[in-house]
């Protein structure tokens, strides 16, 4: 990889930062990054090759999802562009096509994740940006999101396929969160990059085409600001959840009772039915997170009614596929096997 060069652009010195900063990767592992094809993702890749550490070992995953015609063109316009880069690439074509947004996006990052795998890499990196930041806190503002899901998309997050390694934990990583797309643009288009135009995106079928489209132009036409006020809200629900972690930590720690080997976690629950009802709510929520559980509204309601006056030994699954099994004084939280 090559060095940044002498004067560099905004973005590229943003990226150069990103690379010395806590919160880079660690280029001794190998890094894979998601690459579409699109503005976003091309940008992200001439900025990795531009500013990557000498040595760092980057890899491209593309997974032509052939859901349209001319998504094959697509993916060998991709794998071009990377062999031009000198940047190597796993390439997949879906079979059969995913039949939904959701169901492309889960195949996707199946696909990525299974890639990462096989490369041992260290980090998976997305291109996700400001204007998808605000696309995603906006929806969950209309799904009734909680606390957590006002914060958005985390800027690093754990990655499932390296968990079996606790020496070198995989991590999802997002250098291009604070990046408006407007910026993007002009960079690519100041560097004539090859950029590939999927007109999906412009299709109002698809519900992010919608509130990027129609929706958050008519917020900004009611509101001048609503955009920056949007990202505004997911940084202070961010904030605010992390003080909440910081001050639930010990006391979860205090619930917390040895693993026995069963998988979950076990926890006291004469120590849970002492803390005050709304904390408790939070603690349940912390520890459904610690096994690898999400409790919505429903869930967390039937699991506060079964720990405080459900049977002294039994069970009941709750919604999002957690189970809550109580033993005496011991109760336990796991995923619910599915059979």
């Amino acid at each position: 990889m090559s060095g940044a060069p002498a004067v560099p652009s905004t973005l590229e010195a943003r990226l150069a930062a990103w690379w010395r900063d806590e919160g880079g990767p660690d280029p001794r592992a190998p890094l894979l990054l998601a690459l579409s094809g699109g503005l976003d993702s091309t940008v992200l890749l001439h900025l990795l090759v531009r500013t990557a550490p000498s040595g760092t070992e980057l890899h491209a995953a593309h997974l032509d999802h052939a859901m349209r015609d001319g998504s094959a063109a697509d993916a060998r316009a991709v794998e071009a562009h990377c062999r031009e880069l000198g940047v190597p690439l796993v390439l997949e074509r879906a079979s059969p096509p995913p039949r939904s947004e959701a169901a492309a996006r889960t195949l996707r990052y199946d696909f990525l994740h299974r890639t990462a795998r096989s490369l041992a890499a260290g980090s998976l990196l997305t291109a996700h940006h400001e204007d998808d930041q605000v696309e995603t806190i906006f929806f969950r503002i209309l799904r009734g999101t909680g606390l957590r899901g006002l914060a958005g998309i985390p800027r690093a997050r754990r990655g499932p396929w390296l968990h079996g390694s606790p020496a070198r934990p995989g991590r999802v990583l997002r250098p291009l969160l604070g990046v408006a797309r407007s910026e993007l643009e002009a960079w690519a288009a100041d560097r004539g990059l090859p950029v590939r135009d999927d007109p999906t995106n412009l299709d109002p079928t698809w519900s992010r085409n919608r509130l990027r489209l129609e929706v958050m132009p008519l917020l900004e036409s009611v509101h001048p600001g609503a955009r920056e006020g949007i990202l505004r809200l997911g940084r202070n629900a961010r904030a605010t959840e992390e003080a909440l972690d910081a001050l639930l930590t010990p006391l979860v720690r205090a619930l917390l009772l040895p693993d026995d080997g069963d998988g979950g976690v076990r926890f006291d629950r004469g120590a849970f039915l002492r803390a005050p009802a709304p904390v408790s709510t939070q603690l349940l929520r912390h520890l459904a997170r610690r096994a690898g559980v999400r409790l919505d509204e429903t869930g967390t309601a039937g699991a506060l009614e079964f720990i405080r006056a459900g049977p002294v030994r039994g069970g009941v699954d709750l919604t999002g596929g957690a189970r809550l099994e109580r033993s005496g004084g011991i109760l336990r939280l796991t995923a619910r096997t599915r059979t």
